[in-house]
């Protein structure tokens, strides 16, 4: 050891203190980055489960609806062919205005069954798209009454 320069000595010294701390600081820097990143990646493990379990549900409502529609329209179908056979039986004279009545409300309340089933099928799909974030191009459909 030299005690001509001890301002030197010093300084070595104080660098080689500050180098062990800074040392320290960068390596709970590093330790509290990967705590923070194993959280991110839990955290979005949960976000991705949460949003598989939306997009089932999502999915079975939609599939819930096109069966839905496919139950309205059998169900106008055959009231469209009720309405038919009772109008021909009302006009021959062998139903009364009731029955043609009826008949009517079944056709009515059938259409009125299908234009929900099919908005339903539409909010569905929409459902769907919306967790998915893929947006088809709009194409308007219409619906009518023959089916």
């Amino acid at each position: 050891l030299d005690w001509t320069d001890p301002l030197w000595y010093w300084h070595w010294g104080v660098s080689a203190v500050q180098s062990v701390f800074q040392g320290f600081r960068k390596t709970t820097a590093v330790d509290r980055a990967v705590v923070a990143m194993r959280q991110a990646a839990k955290d979005v493990e949960s976000l991705e489960l949460d949003i598989s379990l939306e997009l089932e549900k999502a999915v079975a409502q939609r599939d819930t609806a096109l069966k839905a529609q496919e139950t309205a329209e059998a169900s106008l179908r055959s009231a469209r062919t009720n309405l038919d056979m009772v109008r021909e039986q009302y006009q021959l004279g062998e139903a009364d205005r009731v029955e043609f009545t009826d008949s009517v409300a079944a056709y009515v309340a059938s259409l009125a069954n299908r234009i929900g089933a099919f908005y339903a099928k539409q909010r569905a799909e929409c459902a769907v798209f919306a967790l998915l974030g893929v947006y088809p191009v709009y194409e308007e459909k219409k619906i009518t009454e023959e089916l």
